[in-house]
């Protein structure tokens, strides 16, 4: 189990430093752009801090269990999405949750607000 999970934490900390290095050259000149390229920033952004999660688990052992039920996560979850905190159901159950949250249409300005505040965009309200 303890190759299994090295090579894990190898493939989180490479993808984190790819992350990185992205955000460091790009990320910076992306925040003057479009708003679907700001999005890509803030989903780089939240990636990061799932992977940066799932290498505090790893170092707790408590990786592959799912946040929400404690039930292990499906092995195929986890080696697609190596940074995965919930099972399939729970994920499923979490989207169908935030569809519901979403079926009301949101007015641009209401879109734009739940983006997170991201530093040197001049449209923030």
């Amino acid at each position: 189990m303890k190759m299994v999970t090295k090579g894990i934490r190898g493939q989180l900390l490479e993808t984190q430093k790819d992350i990185q290095d992205c955000l460091n050259t790009g990320g910076e000149h992306l925040l003057g752009e479009s708003l679907e390229e700001q999005w890509f920033v803030v989903q780089m952004q939240d990636r990061l801090e799932r992977i940066e999660r799932a290498l505090q688990r790893l170092e707790q052992g408590q990786y592959g269990a799912c946040s929400a039920c404690g039930l292990p996560i499906q092995p195929e979850r986890l080696e697609a999405m190596p940074e995965a905190e919930l099972c399939l159901g729970c994920q499923a159950s979490l989207e169908r949750q935030r569809g519901r949250e979403q079926a009301v249409p949101l007015s641009p300005l209401q879109r734009r607000k739940r983006l997170p505040m991201l530093t040197g965009w001049e449209g923030n309200d």
